[in-house]
């Protein structure tokens, strides 16, 4: 569910993911309110072109606040937990309700999500001009029949320049990720390189297509031509590094990790990566280390917390490991439930 509280940031964008911890038959569900909430992407992010998602955790009391947050995940930068938890902290939520009475809601799982693809539809917009010019906005409004229809127009368009066909196959695959027809986005975004109107970026999204549909041979190559004309790029290198734990290519994700760690020397994500690939060499030292980073960087990083457990029972600290795992459960109740679906 998506939250109704307006950004004002156009970059940025929210999802409000309802799950609730509260051990009732019927669970109830917080709100969000109609107050507009401003997400600040953070500058230095925005200047380096990094995307993140921050996943955190808040109670929600009966007066619809929200109280004790705490940064769950980080797949971007501390940055954007800072920024995130500021998010979440301004917000006024309509509580819970359990027959018809407000009640307090435990654990409550909010999802930020930083994404620069957003602006597509800004950097494209001007060149969809006249009665074409309404598919610009299909990025911000996905599922707008009418605005799909005007990107198919200007794809159709026999005398549309190329780089208005390249513009619109683009947006319009922008809007097949968001819907996740992901067969839909990489027949456009092919379109839009056989167009000849493209850029290094239009092959990094397809390769997150490829990636979201597990086919990593197609994902990788798409990802090391995007390198080829971004060669210092984060988020490449990032989405590389996951595609290479799909490949299990464990060697090539702990290049591509340190080669993004390099970048942005402060996302958690990147270093959890490195372990696990690392501890699947068996090199459970350099492992431990980045586990070690990564909860120096977000001491309540629970995707740390949970790898770290499974390496110290690995390396027989049986003892350091259960005192993670009770971490985790302490810190996410629902981990255990969503590790075993």
């Amino acid at each position: 569910m998506h939250l109704p509280s307006k950004l004002l940031l156009p970059l940025a964008s929210a999802l409000y993911l309802s799950a609730c911890a509260a051990p009732t038959p019927s669970p109830p569900s917080a709100a969000p309110s109609a107050r507009p909430i401003s997400l600040r992407y953070p500058v230095p992010m925005l200047e380096k072109g990094v995307e993140g998602n921050v996943e955190v955790l808040c109670d929600i009391s009966a007066e619809g606040n929200t109280e004790g947050c705490i940064v769950n995940m980080i797949d971007g930068s501390r940055l954007f937990g800072d920024a995130a938890l500021e998010f979440v902290r301004a917000a006024k939520y309509r509580p819970a309700m359990r027959d018809g009475t407000p009640v307090p809601e435990i654990a409550h799982t909010f999802t930020i999500r930083f994404d620069l693809a957003d602006d597509l539809p800004v950097q494209r917009g001007n060149l969809l001009r006249s009665g074409w010019a309404i598919c610009a906005t299909l990025g911000s409004h996905p599922n707008d029949p009418v605005a799909l229809d005007n990107c198919s127009k200007a794809i159709d368009w026999p005398d549309a320049p190329t780089a208005i066909k390249g513009a619109a196959y683009e947006v319009r695959a922008q809007a097949y990720v968001k819907q996740k027809q992901f067969e839909q986005a990489i027949h456009d975004y092919t379109n839009a390189i056989a167009s000849g109107a493209f850029t290094p970026e239009t092959f990094r999204q397809r390769g997150l297509s490829y990636l979201a549909l597990k086919n990593y041979p197609k994902a990788r190559a798409d990802f090391d031509t995007a390198l080829q004309g971004m060669p210092s790029s984060f988020a490449v290198l990032k989405n590389r590094s996951e595609t290479d734990v799909g490949l299990a290519d464990f060697v090539a994700t702990r290049q591509d990790t340190t080669a993004a760690i390099a970048i942005v020397p402060d996302d958690p994500s990147l270093y959890i990566r490195r372990a696990t690939a690392a501890r699947a060499a068996g090199d459970m030292a350099p492992a431990l280390a980045d586990l070690n980073e990564a909860l120096r960087i977000n001491p309540t990083e629970v995707p740390a917390l949970a790898e770290r457990c499974l390496l110290l029972r690995q390396m027989g600290r049986t003892n350091e490991a259960d005192a993670d795992c009770t971490k985790v459960e302490t810190l996410d109740p629902k981990h255990k439930a969503r590790a075993a679906s």
